[in-house]
């Protein structure tokens, strides 16, 4: 190793021991709108990664340590297959600490990586991009992974992790399921890293977690908002508040096609800082992030935060967004003109049931603009053209009329008349292959963080609550998100007993067959 080599590698153990001692590190996300207008897809690819290069520089400037991008920001989401080549690169395994700005021979690197790489390491800063990475299966056939890369301040790749549960992305290769990717810092913090859709899933998002030592995310996202349960902003938020983690949300920039929001969420409910824009524009939010000494079983809580967070909100009347398909939820309408109401919904067909407990003042004379509905649901939704999952949601949500396919809809004008006092919402909740979540949503598009978040478990059994704390007078979204795991993949339906308990009919018909078989011999 030259004397330089071992001058700065120790430069950089000096450095690192300050940072690993202090209380806060200084991270930044980039919610980026991809440049789009060159004359071909590699003029495209190498004039945005000049920009992410130009944004290390000044993050670097501002103290910061770790800088987090899009999901598609150096392509765009729709790139086309026909292009994959001309913008997709190999990528080092991260074992051998490769930093593709030295050792470019190494392996079939593009001039965008090997950039990005030298990137971080003129910057020493930690990197996280989101690319297409090129590779080949055992007989030689060429396949390309939706791919997010670490880099550490040498420009080496630490972590390389492989998008598993992909959202309409047919030539893509699905990422090997058992696969966690971690990389830890100098600055004493251990990251995990996935991409987008995969929030919604046991693999990676909560197995990860599984690991105590990870208390900090790294995301890189182009999500389509969707409402009432799964805005952008609404569901990162839950996620860091109910997995008591600090996420990092770097998303890509395209109002027009529901994409966008960006945030960096703090790991007691907190949110530092929120990007959200009705128009195509790109925004570097930088924050102070607390380190998390030891991340908390919240199993058994009740979390409380009332903050005031740092909202940037730029047009979002004009930023789009899609009702989801409610078809097979149970509502019960919300009588606006009642001061008090407490209600049970129950799922169709099933003993699922969410209990309900509001306060309402309205005003004199005025007509709302919102009617507003109870809702339950236990079931499996199609929430892409190749994805179904497992759900059991409560929530009251806002609806434009007092038709239930209008819930989800927003009008031109936030909520007129009416303020909810207070709100309570309850659901038990079997714990079995099982992650509950907050979704709360406000006509501005950012969440609530004013209500306590309660878990409370017992047996197979988790009993989840969230109330506010103190008096909303916006709401679109209220209410809890429960995926049910173990129904992912099944077809689109409500879940009766009869569908929950089928494997034990099943067992229990084989099993008198078997009887009456031997008793006939």
């Amino acid at each position: 190793m030259k004397v330089f080599e071992i001058s700065v590698l120790l430069t950089l153990l000096a450095i690192g021991n300050v940072y690993a001692q202090q209380d806060t590190y200084t991270a930044a996300v980039l919610e980026y709108s991809p440049i789009l207008s060159g004359i071909s897809p590699t003029d495209n690819i190498l004039k945005n990664s000049r920009a992410y290069v130009n944004y290390m520089i000044n993050a670097k400037r501002q103290g910061v340590e770790i800088i987090v991008f899009p999901e598609d920001g150096l392509t765009g989401w729709d790139i086309g297959i026909e292009n994959f080549d001309h913008v997709s690169t190999e990528v080092p395994d991260p074992s051998e600490k490769i930093s593709p700005c030295i050792r470019t021979q190494h392996g079939n690197y593009s001039k965008f990586f090997v950039d990005l790489s030298c990137g971080a390491r003129d910057q020493r800063i930690y990197a996280v991009v989101n690319l297409i990475e090129s590779s080949y299966t055992h007989d030689k056939k060429k396949i390309y992974y939706n791919t997010n890369v670490a880099f550490d301040r040498t420009g080496a790749v630490i972590a390389r992790y492989r998008k598993i549960n992909l959202y309409d992305e047919p030539d893509h290769t699905v990422g090997d399921k058992s696969q966690v990717s971690t990389f830890e810092t100098d600055f004493g913090v251990k990251f995990g890293t996935f991409i987008c859709f995969d929030i919604l899933f046991k693999y990676p998002a909560v197995n990860m977690l599984s690991d105590p030592t990870v208390t900090d995310i790294a995301y890189s996202v182009a999500w389509f908002s969707e409402l009432p349960f799964f805005h952008s902003l609404s569901v990162q938020h839950g996620f860091a508040k109910s997995h008591g983690v600090n996420l990092l949300v770097a998303g890509m920039n395209n109002p027009a096609e529901r994409n966008g929001g960006s945030g960096i969420y703090l790991h007691d409910g907190r949110i530092a800082e929120t990007y959200l824009s009705g128009y195509r524009s790109s925004r570097l939010i930088i924050r102070q992030v607390p380190k998390i000494r030891a991340r908390k079983d919240l199993s058994n809580t009740c979390q409380a935060s009332s903050d005031t967070p740092r909202y940037t909100l730029e047009d979002v009347n004009f930023f789009r967004t899609k009702e989801s398909d409610l078809s097979l939820y149970t509502f019960k309408s919300v009588d606006l003109n009642k001061k008090e109401l407490s209600d049970t919904v129950c799922s169709k067909g099933n003993n699922f049931c969410c209990s309900f407990n509001i306060s309402i003042d309205k005003a004199r004379d005025i007509r709302p603009n919102y009617a507003y509905k109870l809702t339950a649901f236990f079931g499996v939704t199609k929430v892409s053209l190749t994805k179904t999952i497992g759900l059991r949601n409560c929530g009251l949500i806002a609806c434009l009329n007092e038709s239930e396919s209008s819930c989800g809809g927003r009008h031109t004008q936030p909520l007129i008349g009416v303020t909810f006092k207070s709100i309570s919402v309850r659901g038990n909740f079997d714990t079995k292959d099982f992650h509950g979540q907050p979704a709360t949503l406000n006509f501005d598009m950012n969440p609530s963080t004013d209500y306590m978040y309660c878990t409370k478990t017992a047996n197979d059994e988790q009993e989840i609550s969230l109330s506010t704390t103190r008096p909303h007078n916006s709401l679109l979204t209220f209410g809890i998100v429960g995926r049910a795991f173990n129904h992912d993949d099944s077809a689109v339906r409500v879940i009766s007993k009869a569908n929950v308990n089928d494997v034990s009919i099943y067992l229990v018909l084989c099993i008198s067959i078997f009887v009456y078989l031997v008793q006939n011999e």
